[in-house]
């Protein structure tokens, strides 16, 4: 298990250090997010890691919609920013999520989207009738 969390991390430092030489590219902003999950995560520091998510989300409107934005949502929303922003607040974003990887035929990360949300609005006491 630590050989794939040292293998995820080196594969998202190169796409830093390839963002750093040649400029934002449709993978930066999705690495970054990924590096900003292992930070929070493995490291266990989630003030870094949601610092590093911010960054991430920054990158995507820079992209004109040539990144996944169901998996940014995912990842940002799914792992870091759930522990900082009031939990209703990341509903309107697994939706936009949700809808952004359907549109885009991204049905893995659309799904996930999905399913934190259900999980959300749950914790949020929504009925399971009305979600």
């Amino acid at each position: 298990e630590s050989k794939r969390v040292v293998l995820m991390l080196d594969a998202c430092i190169k796409q830093a250090q390839m963002t750093a030489l040649y400029g934002i590219s449709s993978a930066a902003p999705t690495a970054l997010a990924q590096f900003g999950l292992i930070v929070s995560g493995v490291l266990k520091d989630l003030d870094v890691g949601t610092r590093i998510a911010d960054m991430a989300t920054s990158m995507a409107p820079k992209l004109n919609g040539n990144v996944s934005e169901a998996l940014l949502i995912a990842r940002t929303w799914g792992f870091m920013y759930g522990y900082r922003q009031p939990l209703h607040d990341s509903l309107k974003q697994f939706l936009y999520g949700y809808s952004e990887g359907m549109k885009f035929g991204d049905t893995e990360m659309a799904s996930w989207c999905l399913a934190n949300h259900t999980f959300a609005s749950f914790m949020l006491g929504k009925k399971l009738k009305t979600i």
